[in-house]
């Protein structure tokens, strides 16, 4: 299941655009059920929810929590046309930031993955392992990526990650009518991003969010992990309940954050 429950009847529901309905209920948040064991799936559920089959009786519930994520990555780039054309650059090393390196490269791009914490970078290497990577504290992001293309500049820039300075920097890295794309949203109340304009203007860049995903995201998600034809392995990390309070320690303190890529927390 998705956790999205759509209104459909909304604006964007009736053409489709059900990532951005103005009446989605989250299940876990506004619907019970998002530490259940089971779940009361009601008509709304039923009618307006994602309900998607598993055809894969082996995948494991671990890797299966990648769907929602992987589900807004397909969203993007379905709608870029990511493809073998294309020169994709990624901030952001994160589960996020590799999924969106994986499934660009799934269709035919060639990525380059930047991340500023190098433990961070050495595990995305790991997981992912075709593309360059470089490690932005140390090197110069834009002078990697102009060398690798030419001078010209990526064609697409994906910023998967919450800094303010990664959305200034992703419109510097791409070529004329490049496109950007903010994928992780900054915190509330502290959002404004400085952009140089004239980039945009002479440029013709284009800028654009992404988020969530529609029912058929999910499903296509679900189907790609449980044929396998995604690559996930090492992906997710299992943890007992017992361990839950040290890792939220271990994560909102930053301490060892980079060694933690997807925890999953087992019952």
């Amino acid at each position: 299941m998705g956790a999205d429950i759509n209104c459909g009847q909304c604006y964007y529901c009736q053409r489709g655009l059900y990532n951005l309905c103005i009446g989605k209920k989250i299940l876990g948040r506004d619907v019970p059920g998002g530490y259940a064991e089971y779940i009361w799936l009601d008509k709304q559920i039923l009618e307006n929810g994602i309900v998607c089959p598993v055809t894969n009786e082996h995948l494991s519930s671990s890797v299966a929590t990648l769907a929602e994520p992987l589900a807004s990555v397909l969203n993007i780039h379905e709608r870029l046309h990511t493809g073998s054309e294309h020169v994709v650059v990624i901030i952001g090393g994160g589960p996020i930031g590799c999924l969106h390196a994986k499934v660009a490269q799934m269709r035919g791009a060639f990525t380059i993955l930047a991340d500023i914490d190098v433990k961070r970078l050495e595990i995305a290497q790991k997981l992912i392992q075709h593309g360059v990577f470089v490690h932005s504290g140390t090197q110069n992001l834009l002078e990697s990526v102009r060398r690798l293309t030419d001078g010209l500049g990526a064609d697409i820039a994906i910023v998967a990650c919450s800094s303010k300075s990664a959305q200034r920097q992703a419109v510097e890295l791409v070529k004329k009518r490049g496109i950007v794309v903010f994928f992780g949203g900054l915190p509330k109340g502290d959002s404004i991003t400085q952009i140089d304009a004239n980039l945009v203007h002479y440029g013709e860049v284009t800028i654009t969010g992404a988020f969530s995903y529609a029912p058929w995201h999910v499903c296509s998600a679900i189907e790609l992990l449980s044929s396998e034809r995604l690559n996930v392995q090492g992906f997710v990390q299992e943890y007992s309940l017992t361990d839950a309070p040290k890792l939220f320690e271990r994560l909102g303190g930053g301490v060892g954050e980079a060694d933690v890529l997807k925890p999953v927390l087992i019952p």
